[in-house]
């Protein structure tokens, strides 16, 4: 199971395996990994291509836990 772990939302500080799987697809269909307008000010291109990356490394990890638990 993945190690990796919300640091936003209402499932703040669980790992994604402590998550509803539910809950799990929803947020893969709807999250988008651009950064918005508001959290653009003031950061750099390299800053903002690091938390879109982030984002995009998360929502592979909950792709990843909700395949682990179909197969296992």
């Amino acid at each position: 199971m993945s190690d990796t772990k919300f640091w936003f939302g209402m499932h703040d500080g669980k790992e994604l395996s402590a998550v509803p799987g539910g809950y799990l697809r929803w947020m893969i269909n709807k999250m988008d990994p651009s950064v918005r307008k508001e959290d653009r000010k003031g950061k750099t291109a390299e800053e903002i291509k690091a938390m879109q990356d982030r984002m995009r490394d998360f929502i592979f990890a909950a792709e990843d836990e909700l395949h682990e638990r179909e197969q296992g």
